[in-house]
């Protein structure tokens, strides 16, 4: 919903604020991008985490997906 609030012109406007000291939130559309991919990042972590204490994972990719 918000992305299609925002359309494609809304991801290059800049972004209302900067935090001090990153470099890439200078768009709406980098910001994003970072945002996501940080978390991204985490559950990246997390995943491993569960499986090393033996619990099962969140996401387990299909065979076709571990093909791709």
């Amino acid at each position: 919903a918000f992305l299609d609030q925002l359309g494609e012109d809304g991801l290059d406007q800049p972004t209302k604020c900067q935090p001090p000291g990153f470099v890439g939130f200078e768009t709406v559309g980098t910001a994003i991008q970072i945002v996501a991919g940080h978390a991204i990042g985490h559950m990246g972590g997390l995943t491993v985490v569960r499986a090393a204490s033996g619990k099962p994972r969140l996401f387990v990719p299909s065979e076709a997906l571990r093909d791709f």
